[in-house]
């Protein structure tokens, strides 16, 4: 009987690939990920600060006073899910699904996710961490 020592580290090579299983991680990854970017589009009103037109991320940033890479980070996902179209390196518009309906002043994607549970979620937590913060300055 042997403890392992003296054999000879299987490599990774000769085990088999599970697709399926890392198609199932890779979903759940890119899937978190896709939520964490609607919801901070919402949360900064992207889809109905851009509207109808086009807006570049350099204005949107400036206007959100966010920072500029990290606006053109969001953006460029948004536009991998297709909520954004990027016309020009750095311009975006709405899509089909982001666009105001007419006569209404907010994007439906706002609207479907203040009434979503995840939406009702992050209202929670905004609150809890604005009480906090409130809380630690008057102390």
């Amino acid at each position: 009987m042997t403890d392992g020592q003296d054999q000879e580290p299987r490599s990774n090579e000769d085990a088999p690939v599970d697709w399926q299983a890392r198609g199932a991680l890779s979903r759940l990854v890119l899937g978190q990920m896709a939520t964490q970017a609607l919801g901070a589009a919402v949360r900064f009103d992207v889809f109905d600060r851009i509207g109808p037109g086009t807006l570049s991320a350099d204005a949107l940033a400036e206007s959100l006073g966010t920072h500029p890479q990290a606006t053109l980070r969001l953006l460029r996902a948004l536009a991998g899910l297709q909520l954004l179209s990027e016309t020009e390196p750095g311009l975006f518009r709405t899509t089909a699904a982001g666009e105001p309906a007419g006569g209404v002043s907010t994007s439906p994607i706002s609207t479907c996710w203040s009434m979503s549970a995840a939406g009702n979620g992050l209202r929670t937590i905004s609150r809890l961490c604005a009480r906090r913060a409130a809380s630690s300055c008057a102390a």
